[in-house]
């Protein structure tokens, strides 16, 4: 099984890069892992929490392959 993390930007807290190198660091000991940073979305300003999350599960689904199983975290 392999797993693949998807995460929006880059963090400016030192605690979350190093909380998730430790992470990785550990996880790729039991299963194969890989990191995907995905874009920023643009102009966000101007639309509604729910609208910025749905086009973040949009662009998320885009990079999913098919027939894989798929775990939400918020």
């Amino acid at each position: 099984m392999k797993i693949t993390f998807f995460f929006f930007c880059k963090t400016t807290f030192p605690f979350v890069k190093e909380g998730c190198d430790i992470f990785i660091k550990r996880i790729k000991h039991y299963t194969p892992f890989e990191l995907v940073e995905l874009p920023e979305l643009n102009n966000v300003s101007s639309l509604s929490r729910v609208q910025v999350k749905v086009r973040e599960g949009e662009l998320i689904v885009k990079n999913i392959r098919e027939g894989v199983k798929v775990i939400l975290l918020v």
